[in-house]
């Protein structure tokens, strides 16, 4: 691969290499569209309209794909269910979420 002599490069230099070499391994998600998040919210029984939600959930999951989505979703339902609450509300987001 790349011939590196680390005891010529002090340690910021060696992490700029690094980063460098290995942002290729990046995958940059763009963010989820509020019609997604619809589609997931609309599965949940929900205590507030569905786009009370999907905005709220689109500035809480930056660069999340549809699947972390439904996961979210799916543990807020759980998080809801686990207290006996007839409805998933924000708190249950913010707990799946956090």
């Amino acid at each position: 691969m790349w011939n590196l002599h680390v005891g010529f490069l002090d340690e910021s230099s060696i992490n700029s290499f690094l980063t460098a070499q290995l942002s290729w391994c990046y995958v940059h998600l763009p963010p989820v569209p509020l019609s997604s998040l619809r589609v997931h919210l609309g599965k949940i029984k929900l205590t507030k309209e569905v786009e009370f939600y999907s905005e709220r959930l689109a500035a809480l999951t930056p660069g999340m794909s549809g699947a972390d989505i439904a996961n979210i979703c799916n543990e807020a339902a759980l998080v809801a269910a686990r207290t006996d609450k007839p409805s998933v509300d924000m708190e249950d987001f913010e707990q799946a979420i956090g």
